[in-house]
């Protein structure tokens, strides 16, 4: 019996499967030979979708799931066995690959086969974006009726969820909370390739999941791009100036100088390669179009409009057969297990999505790509995945639309011999699918993680530092931080220090982040503590660092950045923690703090998805609700996959006394199977902090024993995309902050009672406190009335209003 590595090409929008033969070819050369383990490569090019390519991304996909069942199923009958699995998308195809791999995960099967890579290209992911064009305006329109199910969703027009809103399925795909992303986030290589210009068919902003298009202007915003030597075509790196170069005046038009440029700067085709003749045909073509083009365009209309009708008919067949249970589609699952209805409206009166005014579209130049809030929802939520994005350059004059370049679409056919010119990017396709677990190591974080060599000999090295120590150069490397102060410390052959910046700003010079770390828990349980057991055997003479007060109120304001430097020789790996203001502090909201950390977080470049050490005194006889809050607006606000490990530690255990030591213990125990037993099966751990050196290292290493495990890919996330705070966060911070305000109102009424008590009136000093707490409960409930009212959801507005009509009414 041979294992296989199953890899599933999906073609795009009216395709075949003759588009993907350069991707067979190419991948067939370069994986040849069976990997170790000997696991060979299979290729499956879908075949289901061709014929009914209008139906749309969700019948497209659940297609192909049951072609790849049935594949798998074929090569089991023969003897073989699927152990792994790929999928890569091209254009529509890619859409389709995301569908599918959701059905696939609901159908468990992916039980017994790993999921490997996972790439689309030129994929429109946001969907098709508008242009301030007449061609875009039509389009937009006579899209969704002409493609049928499929143009409604590159339009994000259609209601696929079966609830009241009736959500677009390309949000619906992008949903963190969906089986579609959900699954994606299980593949350990997530790679996507987009044209940076030139693709008229898929522009920059879907293919790329972004927001902006940095290449629009490419000819006057003075960007700089360096591309690769290994394969010329893609970006390795592109850089726009701080001010844009001056605009070169425009001849007027028909003066000699406009003559001049014109004929000295060569313009692109004004027809496709298949309507380009040679001499004397160009001169009939040209001629005949005035009656060519209304009969060919009528045509066309009359084809799609056949086509549509014949796909809408063929999915009225289908759903039928789906409500009549001859089919369990995902869709009717996900509403079944979901119930959507409830929570889309809650979504939409907490998230109104503004539409686009003519005036928006008025200011929009034509060749800049109008941006819904769909687009920026679904590019939000995508790029909180670690997908690496390679951008492919086509600039050459003779290039119309780069569409079908990208994957050598044509390149059988003379007229089409400028798509081989798309090579590299099909060789860096194939040069980068991660076959086997031992290729997966080679990247230079897998390799440790995976317990292999520490991976720092891949890292570039300054050129100054070739007899510096490794952890050493590791970090200048890593870093390049401005010189900082650092309390370097000796003890048992480790060399640790703990290094806290001056200027946060320096953070987004970073590269390669291994591992940050986040402190979280109540004020008072001990974090600010935990950094100073770190340093304190570096400190010697100059004493504590002066951030644990050993007091119930925040000592911590804003965000401080530890570095544990030399942490490389120690466990072989870059840590950063990361201190911030507690949530329930008595004078800092919740919104505050996550102000702070949005500020941070936007100034820096992380590089690895953060994990946490929530902070617990053994003291405490139970666990209070703030871990729970904690949890929710933490997970909330980085996101569910850059939310990756929690270490509960236990702090306070230096204060026990001795008799209290084997209770402390036991409830140790019962922490563990109780208040923290659904996080321990998720993979979480627990661990003891008595305020030592050592034990602050102890639970460093039940961190990183985690971070091993919930690692998945070497593609290391982007710091732009994470995820704001969901609604399910913004009602915790918003309930946490009426609880907040309500209390503040009573302790401001009891100063006033008191300073009203004719007792009081007597004690000038008494008053003169009582005044002050006033004031600075008063100056808080101001700060803290304000964040409410910035947050408070509209459903609340619109419950107070109706409420308060309904007094005015009674009167």
């Amino acid at each position: 019996m041979s294992q296989i590595h199953l890899l599933v090409l999906i073609h795009g929008m009216w395709g075949n499967p003759l588009h993907l033969a350069e991707l067979q070819r190419i991948a067939g050369e370069t994986h040849s030979k069976p990997t170790q383990g000997n696991v060979s490569l299979r290729m499956l090019i879908a075949r289901s979708i061709t014929e009914t390519i209008y139906d749309g991304v969700d019948w497209g996909g659940e297609s192909v799931a049951q072609e790849v069942v049935d594949h798998v199923a074929a090569l089991e009958k023969e003897g073989d066995k699927v152990v792994r699995f790929s999928m890569t998308g091209y254009s529509l195809g890619g859409l389709i690959a995301r569908y599918c791999i959701g059905v696939l995960q609901q159908r468990g099967f992916f039980e017994n086969i790993e999921p490997i890579n996972f790439n689309t290209i030129a994929t429109p992911h946001c969907g098709l974006p508008s242009y301030n064009t007449l061609f875009s305006s039509i389009s937009r329109r006579l899209g969704p009726k002409l493609m049928s199910r499929t143009g409604e969703q590159f339009y994000c027009v259609d209601k696929w969820s079966q609830s009241q809103k009736g959500r677009p399925l390309l949000v619906v795909m992008a949903d963190p909370d969906r089986i579609f992303y959900q699954t994606m986030a299980k593949f350990k290589s997530l790679r996507i390739y987009a044209n940076a210009v030139n693709d008229l068919t898929v522009p920059y902003v879907t293919s790329a999941i972004e927001t902006t298009d940095p290449f629009v202007d490419e000819e006057t915003n003075g960007i700089e791009m360096v591309m690769r030597e290994d394969y010329p075509c893609i970006i390795k790196s592109y850089c726009l100036p701080d001010t844009p170069p001056t605009k070169a005046i425009k001849p007027l038009v028909l003066s000699p100088e406009w003559f001049k440029q014109s004929k000295s700067k060569p313009s692109k085709p004004a027809l496709p390669p298949a309507l380009q003749f040679p001499f004397p045909m160009n001169i009939i073509f040209y001629a005949s179009l005035p009656i060519l083009a209304p009969a060919v365009l009528t045509l066309i209309i009359i084809r799609l409009s056949l086509s549509s009708n014949a796909s809408r008919a063929r999915v009225r067949d289908l759903e039928k057969a789906s409500k009549d249970g001859q089919t369990k589609r995902l869709l009717h699952i996900i509403a079944e297990l979901e119930r959507e209805i409830e929570e889309s409206v809650v979504e939409a009166i907490e998230n109104p999505e503004p539409k686009e005014t003519s005036k928006e579209k008025k200011k929009a130049s034509p060749m800049h790509p109008i941006i819904s809030p769909t687009h920026i929802k679904i590019a939000t939520w995508l790029n909180q995945l670690p997908i690496q994005k390679e951008l492919a350059y086509f600039p050459d004059t003779l290039v119309r639309n780069s569409h079908s370049m990208i994957v050598c679409r044509d390149v059988e056919m003379k007229r089409f011999a400028i798509h081989k010119r798309g090579e590299p990017v099909v060789r860096h396709w194939a040069d980068n699918l991660v076959l086997s677990a031992a290729q997966h190591r080679d990247s230079a974080v897998g390799s440790w993680l995976l317990g292999s060599t520490p991976p720092f000999a891949a890292l570039p090295l300054p050129s100054n530092a070739s007899n510096a120590q490794p952890s050493r150069t590791i970090f200048s490397s890593f870093s390049n931080l401005e010189p900082l102060p650092a309390f370097i410390v000796s003890q048992s052959e480790r060399h640790l220090s703990l290094l806290h910046p001056s200027d946060l700003n320096s953070y987004g010079k970073f590269k390669a982040i291994l591992l940050w770390s986040q402190l979280m828990g109540p004020t008072g349980s001990g974090k600010s503590s935990f950094i100073e057991a770190l340093a304190a055997p570096s400190r010697g003479s100059q004493g504590p660092l002066g951030i644990a007060k050993d007091q119930l109120e925040s000592v911590t304001q804003e965000v401080g950045i530890y570095e544990v430097q030399g942490a490389a020789d120690c466990f072989g790996l870059c840590i950063y923690i990361v201190d911030t203001p507690g949530f329930a502090d008595p004078k800092i909201s919740e919104l505050e703090v996550l102000k702070t950390l949005r500020n941070w977080r936007d100034n820096c470049n992380l590089n690895r998805p953060i994990n946490f050490l929530y902070f617990h005194p053994i003291t405490d006889i139970r666990m209070p609700s703030t871990k729970k809050i904690c949890m929710e607006i933490s997970k909330s606000f980085w996101g569910p996959y850059n939310f990756s490990s929690v270490v509960l530690v236990t702090s306070m255990w230096n204060r026990l006394k001795p008799e209290m030591r084997d209770k402390a213990e036991q409830r140790f125990k019962d922490i563990s199977k109780t208040y923290w037993e659904s996080c321990i099966q998720g993979g979480s751990t627990c661990a003891k902090f008595d305020n030592t050196h050592e034990s602050a290292l102890q639970v460093l290493s039940k961190t990183m024993e985690l971070d091993s495990i919930v690692y998945r890919s070497p593609s290391l996330p982007k710091a732009q995309g994470y995820g704001t705070i969901s609604k399910s966060g913004v009602l915790v911070v918003e309930d946490m902050l009426k609880d907040r305000v309500a209390r503040l109102q009573q302790q401001i009424q009891a100063l006033n009672e008191e300073l009203n008590d004719p007792a009081t009136r007597e004690n000038q000093e008494l008053i003169k406190i009582l005044m002050d707490n006033r004031s600075s409960a008063m100056g808080i409930l101001s700060r803290f009335t304000d964040d409410l009212n910035a947050l408070k959801s509209p459903l609340h507005r619109l419950f107070y209003k109706c409420k308060h009509l309904l007094l005015s009414t009674n009167r």
